[in-house]
């Protein structure tokens, strides 16, 4: 069983009523949006809109989830063999790069960052609802034709996509594919998820909220104090711009929009920030 350090913190975010929401695919009223212009620019609307585009793609793209054990298990093997540890599946990174597949094959474009500016981090974000995020990368790649062996090479070519395949430091993998006009589209997210919050973050928070948060044993070497480690909390805007920062364990988001939770670890000498989930401060 992975050991875990413990602390618990209050978030509070102040600006407008707090709900929790439906379960990711529940939505009432949800509909995919991509084909006509892209996804909601805002995460309460995002979410809705991302998982509706899950559950049913636009026409013309389908899901290839056939694919992703093998390609899987194929970047793992390369791991292997470069005597590195076995990268985990994590559904929601899975979700956040089935969802950028679907966007490209649906708008005919490849790149990392969609025509509205969201990069992968965005998408993990906004999807990823407890993940605790130390670093992250992704790869995309395009193919002819629907073969896993095949995007699993394209995925790990050289340069700086074999890098992230075999960066020593990451734990978590998410892949997707959806295949459409007889391409196939293909990312792989990699993550070092160094924490959890014990449940997920509300979509949209106007309320205080009691959020258990587990640190990877991992972290242990970095936190001044260890039975303590979490040191505060901040929060950011969507251009990367500090909104707030405390040093306690309760925050307020200034205003309405969405806002990024980071989490504070103290490292003695320097003060290390895991990027936690996007929340939407209505107002």
């Amino acid at each position: 069983m992975k050991q875990t350090l413990r602390q618990t913190v209050a978030a509070m975010v102040i600006a407008g009523a707090a709900f929790a929401g439906p379960a990711f695919g529940e939505e009432a009223g949800a509909t995919c949006t991509i084909s006509e212009g892209g996804l909601p620019a805002t995460l309460d609307r995002f979410i809705p809109a991302a998982h509706a585009c899950l559950q049913a793609p636009p026409a013309g793209v389908t899901l290839r989830a056939d694919l992703e054990a093998q390609a899987l298990a194929d970047l793992n093997a390369e791991r292997r063999a470069a005597g590195l540890k076995p990268l985990t599946l994590r559904p929601a990174l899975s979700e956040a790069a089935s969802l950028h597949t679907i966007d490209m094959a649906a708008r005919g474009y490849a790149a990392h960052v969609d025509p509205e500016g969201r990069d992968h981090l965005d998408r993990i974000r906004a999807l990823d609802r407890t993940g605790l995020i130390g670093s992250a990368g992704g790869n995309v790649a395009i193919l002819t034709g629907a073969d896993a062996d095949a995007a699993a090479a394209s995925l790990s070519r050289e340069g700086v996509d074999r890098d992230n395949v075999l960066r020593a430091d990451f734990t978590d993998v998410g892949i997707g594919m959806a295949e459409s006009g007889g391409r196939l589209f293909a990312v792989a997210l990699f993550a070092r998820v160094d924490g959890e919050l014990d449940s997920p973050l509300p979509v949209t928070a106007g309320r205080i909220a009691q959020i258990g948060t587990d640190l990877d044993e991992r972290m242990a070497p970095f936190a001044a104090i260890p039975q303590s480690p979490v040191s505060g909390l901040r929060l950011s805007s969507v251009d990367g711009d500090v909104l707030a920062e405390s040093f306690g364990h309760s925050i307020s988001a200034p205003g309405a929009g969405d806002v990024y939770l980071d989490v504070a670890v103290d490292r003695g000498d320097s003060t290390l920030y895991l990027r936690g989930p996007a929340t939407h401060a209505g107002g």
